[in-house]
C-alpha cells in the first residue's frame, strides 16, 4: 500500500513538474517504484504458484493413502 500511495505522489509530482529535469528525475524514480511493485507481484505469484502446487501434490498422496487403505481394508474383510 506504502508503495501505492509513492507512485500516486510521484504521478502527482510529474503532472505538475516545471523543468525536463526534474520531470526526468521524478519519472526515473517511478520507474524505479513500478518495477519495485513488479518485482514483489511476481514474487506473490510465484509464492501462489508454489503452495497451490503443494496443495495439489497433498491431495494426489490422500488420494493414495486413501486408496491403500481401502484396499487394506477389503483383503482384511475377506480374511
Amino acid at each position: 500500500m506504502k508503495n501505492l500511495i509513492s507512485i500516486a505522489c510521484l504521478l502527482f509530482i510529474i503532472t505538475s513538474c516545471k523543468t525536463k529535469s526534474n520531470c526526468d528525475a521524478y519519472s526515473q524514480l517511478l520507474k524505479n517504484q513500478t518495477d519495485s511493485l513488479e518485482l514483489q507481484i511476481k514474487n506473490k505469484k510465484d509464492s501462489i504458484n508454489l503452495l497451490n502446487n503443494y496443495i495439489v501434490f497433498l491431495e494426489n498422496e490422500t488420494q493414495f493413502l486413501c486408496s491403500i487403505i481401502a484396499e487394506k481394508e477389503l483383503e482384511d474383510g475377506i480374511k
